[in-house]
């Protein structure tokens, strides 16, 4: 971990370098380390609409409802940057679609922010709260 609170394998996976998180996991890092802000390198992993590096985590054993900074989900990031095959990835690794954040909003209100109509669908199939509020909105 540098300075700031980022480990080399939440680096690899926010920029998709799969080999390079592969090897650091072979290697035994913390899959569940917690970095910059309080994200794992799951979280990481879904902040640029990635898939090819989300199994990685998961293979290795990542919490898929950590709750990084503000209590949100992995599942919370791909719901926010629509990204249905990443989110499907986490879905069916057991991921919370009513997880909520400290403001009490769900993957529901990230992606009903960001107006991805196809997400929508994806967290309705999995039984998101359509009831479920949230504090004023801003995106988080």
């Amino acid at each position: 971990m540098d300075e700031t609170g980022v480990t080399a394998l939440y680096l690899a996976t926010y920029n998709d370098h799969a080999g390079i998180a592969r090897l650091l996991l072979e290697e035994g890092v913390d899959v569940n380390a917690q970095g910059d802000g309080g994200f794992s390198a799951l979280h990481s992993a879904t902040e640029r609409e990635r898939s090819r590096v989300i199994p990685l985590p998961l293979e290795y054993g990542a919490t898929v409802n950590f709750q990084g900074s503000h209590n949100m989900t992995a599942l919370f990031n791909a719901a926010k940057r629509g990204a249905e095959s990443n989110a499907q990835l986490l879905l069916d690794a057991g991921a919370d679609a009513n997880a909520k954040s400290v403001f009490g909003a769900t993957a529901l209100h990230s992606t009903a922010w960001s107006g991805r109509i196809g997400m929508v669908r994806l967290l309705l199939d999995a039984v998101a709260d359509v009831e479920a509020v949230a504090e004023p909105f801003n995106g988080h």
